[in-house]
């Protein structure tokens, strides 16, 4: 082993993207259900009320 170092930042750095990945999905699924459940009442409106 060279240079332990390296391992020691590469953990570091994976670690810190698979935390953001984590949080970016957790924010894309709560945007999505707001979408949804916007695009659902237009929906409603459009179709249901007359």
């Amino acid at each position: 082993m060279r240079h332990p170092w390296e391992h020691v930042l590469g953990m570091g750095l994976g670690a810190v993207f698979v935390n953001q990945l984590v949080k970016w999905d957790a924010q894309l699924q709560v945007d999505l259900d707001k979408m949804l459940d916007k695009s659902k009442a237009a929906n409603e409106r459009r179709y249901f009320e007359e």
